[in-house]
């Protein structure tokens, strides 16, 4: 069997758990060379897995199991292909049909067999991981802006008071970059002075 090895990890905050690209890597090395897989090419992306036609690597890697350059995947979870429906039903096919033969994971390999039910509970799980993040996510930032809070990070000339607890994070006056801002703006309201001019001043 040929094995196209992938690892991803997320570029946003709902994968900050996962482990990094290099990790995976160097476990899925050990699973290959372990379990004698013979790997055609590695494949590795930092980008979300929540919407599908957004990942260049992972459509490579379809393509190249559709056309026959490999059979079969080896990822250290399911969550890293995919955590949407499209993405899952593409794989989920691919094996029913016998393109690809087996997804390999640390914990569990794939087959054809596996491709109905188990497949749709584990992949649902991770697509319902993201849907809930989404829903926790807007509720935390409504929760802040009807409080008064500014659901974001802090901008220029301010910045996130570090002694707060979490959940209670307030935004304080940056006592070094505040005062520079603050006497920029009021060149600027002068209408005597242009940007170049206060950039000097500063």
């Amino acid at each position: 069997m040929k094995y196209i090895s992938y690892a991803r990890k997320s570029s946003e905050p709902d994968d900050r758990q996962a482990q990094s690209i290099d990790s995976q890597l160097i476990e899925l090395s050990k699973i290959a060379k372990d379990r004698n897989l013979s790997i055609v090419d590695t494949l590795s992306e930092a980008k979300s897995a929540k919407a599908p036609y957004q990942r260049i690597k992972f459509q490579e890697l379809i393509n190249r199991i559709t056309r026959g350059d490999a059979n079969a995947i080896l990822c250290w979870s399911l969550d890293r292909l995919t955590r949407n429906p499209v993405d899952a039903g593409t794989l989920q096919w691919l094996l029913q049909n016998g393109t690809l033969e087996e997804i390999v994971t640390p914990t569990k390999t794939f087959a054809r067999q596996d491709s109905g039910l188990i497949m749709s509970v584990l992949t649902g799980m991770g697509n319902q991981f993201i849907i809930d993040l989404q829903k926790n996510t807007k509720f935390g930032l409504t929760n802040k802006a009807m409080k008064g809070w500014l659901p974001s990070g802090s901008k220029a000339g301010y910045q996130n008071d570090p002694t707060a607890t979490k959940g209670n994070k307030t935004i304080t006056i940056d006592p070094v970059q505040f005062p520079l801002i603050r006497k920029a703006w009021d060149l600027m309201l002068t209408g005597s002075t242009n940007p170049p001019q206060i950039l000097e001043t500063l």
